[in-house]
């Protein structure tokens, strides 16, 4: 179909609808107004309660999104201070950590070794690594060198624990 004979058929149409909108009784074309009115008026509500209502969301939606952008400037910013700034950790007291292994039922050697400690001695499984794991959370201190071996006891162990600088 060519762009003319689709320009013809809508022309038809239209004087299809003139011809039987005239045939109709005076009453008939007021129902009929009235229900094209209705009609116009709806399509027309709808449309503009649509937009509105997503201009509402959008404008709740901008606000928060601007806060969230800053806080993540923020927090940017934070960590790169932070990745600038030289790690320095306080090393425990050896006394903390053999009171410490001795809280938790550990049979240690704790000695101090250059910038950590070399732990030597015997431990089960089940309260070494928590509390190797603490020394990680609480002190930084991460092992170097870990040599464990299963004995009747439980392990027997030879660790050097230093802070995260030397590593």
């Amino acid at each position: 179909m060519t762009v003319s004979s689709l320009r013809q058929r809508f022309h038809q149409s239209v004087a299809q609808l003139e011809a039987r909108y005239l045939a109709c009784s005076p009453r008939e074309r007021l129902a009929l107004a009235g229900l094209a009115f209705s009609l116009g008026a709806t399509l027309l509500f709808l449309l503009v309660d649509g937009l509105h209502g997503e201009r509402r969301r959008v404008e709740h939606a901008v606000p928060e999104a601007l806060a969230r952008t800053e806080r993540m400037r923020q927090q940017a910013a934070q960590l790169a201070e932070l990745q600038a700034a030289p790690v320095t950790v306080d090393l425990p007291k050896i006394e903390i950590l053999r009171t410490a292994a001795s809280a938790k039922g550990l049979r240690l050697d704790i000695q101090p070794l250059g910038d950590g400690f070399a732990l030597q001695g015997h431990a089960p499984p089940d309260r070494l690594f928590p509390w190797l794991a603490e020394l990680q959370q609480e002190w930084r201190l991460r092992p170097q060198r870990l040599d464990l071996a299963r004995d009747a006891s439980g392990l027997r162990i030879d660790i050097t624990l230093i802070p995260p600088a030397n590593e």
